[in-house]
């Protein structure tokens, strides 16, 4: 929904923290195709579900005078060890990766930098 003055709402999805063991995991995950049907020609295709993950734009739309920036995206792991450096750990790491294709072209990863107008 579309708000017509101020800042829209925010979504947050976390997970607590853990005092013993790991804290806890937070999983996105689109659905698998796992039907027998076949998909309607030019209308869909079979496939498994997408996740997108995109920053707000700014006046995308807007004959407005006001402009602003975009929102960003970050992807981090978090940092390990004590801070006062007593004790050593490995931070998580960053895994991006395609899916493996049974038969055909396997799927391709992508960085794109917008213009600068």
């Amino acid at each position: 929904q579309t708000d017509t003055f101020g800042k829209s709402g925010d979504i947050i999805l976390s997970v607590g923290d853990g005092s013993c063991g790991a804290g806890g995991d937070l999983t996105l995950s689109a659905g698998d195709f796992v039907g027998f049907n076949a998909a309607t020609p030019g209308l869909e295709t079979n496939s498994g579900g997408k996740v997108t993950i995109s920053s707000g734009s700014s006046n995308r739309n807007s004959a407005t005078t006001v402009a602003g920036s975009s929102g960003e995206v970050t992807i981090s792991s978090g940092a390990a060890g004590l801070t006062d450096g007593t004790t050593a750990a490995n931070s998580g790491k960053i895994s991006v990766a395609s899916g493996t294709a049974e038969t055909g072209a396997s799927g391709a990863i992508e960085v794109h930098v917008g213009d600068g107008l």
